[in-house]
């Protein structure tokens, strides 16, 4: 699901904060929900602990509300690791164990210290492979997985955020059972005044947003390999992709020349950087904890526009408070 892939996003980036750069005892408690069309569909609650140079981070994720009657069940992910003098993840373990719509299904890897996938599993349902994959070359099959991954690479925020003359991405591949992905990660250097959302966050105001861009590395499917039924639902899956891809590129490109004609009218400057197929996230500076925590992130219109809120964030360290 893609949304518990962004929910992953925020997963890590809670335990980056605790862990990027230091390796002193931190804890936290956090929830998030995703809405979708103005519904809250979707609740993930995180937790994280770093003790000793090592790391653990859970997390859950499940339906709400109207989504519960189109699909039903949760998934729980866990992630192990350790982190290294620079503060950066070096995974051991990582597996998510899930059940929708009465179906298990278990992903998991073990790595070697090197980095390296010592064992990978992959069980999952039969319709969610209905049709050939290539096998993932060796060369890639190597960490981190997704939530060791995103301790490293949101890591990058904060020096961006300190360095005002950097723009240049930060990149990384990620391994999670099914293939491997290069995602990116960019933040603006200057504030960002996000909009208020009450009833939805109690989190608003200064922050500084990133984009992240992905690209398929492994995972591919095998056209060859088909059957010829196969190839006859996949081209037919195929060709409604591409209408409905194509039905977003003229929107997108319709909103743009209204954009650019209002800006000649108005003589306001606008952004033309197309963020189309990027997640967005805004981070906010919480003064107890001396660290940026992701407060929103939004999925791109292809995969929903769906939006995560950050509801609530805990210390679970004896003698210390709600965050806020």
């Amino acid at each position: 699901m893609r949304i518990l892939f962004l929910s992953t996003v925020l997963i890590a980036a809670v335990l980056a904060i605790s862990g990027a750069g230091q390796t002193r005892d931190m804890a936290f408690d956090a929830s998030y929900d995703v809405y979708w069309k103005g519904f809250r569909v979707f609740t993930s609650n995180i937790s994280t602990d770093v003790k000793a140079g090592k790391y653990t981070a859970k997390a859950d994720f499940y339906p709400r509300g109207f989504a519960k009657l189109f699909v039903s069940g949760k998934s729980d992910v866990v992630s192990t690791g350790v982190l290294k003098e620079d503060g950066i993840a070096q995974a051991r373990e990582w597996r998510v164990d899930g059940r929708w719509d009465g179906e298990d299904s278990r992903r998991y890897i073990k790595f070697h210290q090197d980095g390296r996938v010592d064992q990978m599993t992959l069980e999952v349902p039969e319709d969610w492979n209905e049709f050939p994959v290539k096998p993932i070359p060796d060369e890639l099959r190597q960490g981190p997985d997704p939530m060791s991954f995103l301790v490293s690479m949101l890591r990058a925020p904060w020096h961006y955020f300190d360095n005002k003359d950097s723009g240049a991405d930060f990149q990384m591949n990620m391994i999670d059972g099914f293939g491997v992905q290069r995602y990116s990660l960019n933040c603006l250097a200057e504030d960002h005044e996000l909009e208020e959302k009450k009833s939805r966050s109690p989190y608003a105001g200064k922050t500084r947003l990133c984009t992240i861009k992905s690209k398929q590395l492994a995972g591919f499917i095998d056209i060859e390999a088909m059957t010829p039924e196969q190839r006859k639902k996949y081209d037919k899956q195929k060709a409604k992709a591409d209408k409905k891809r194509e039905k977003r590129r003229r929107k997108a490109e319709k909103e743009r020349q209204k954009a650019i004609a209002k800006a000649k009218k108005t003589g306001e400057e606008i952004d033309l950087n197309d963020t189309s197929g990027q997640i967005q996230v805004w981070f906010q500076y919480f003064e107890d904890q001396r660290a940026y925590i992701p407060v929103r992130a939004q999925l791109p219109p292809r995969m929903g526009r769906a939006t995560l809120y950050l509801a609530s964030l805990t210390s679970s360290l004896p003698g210390q408070q709600k965050a806020r």
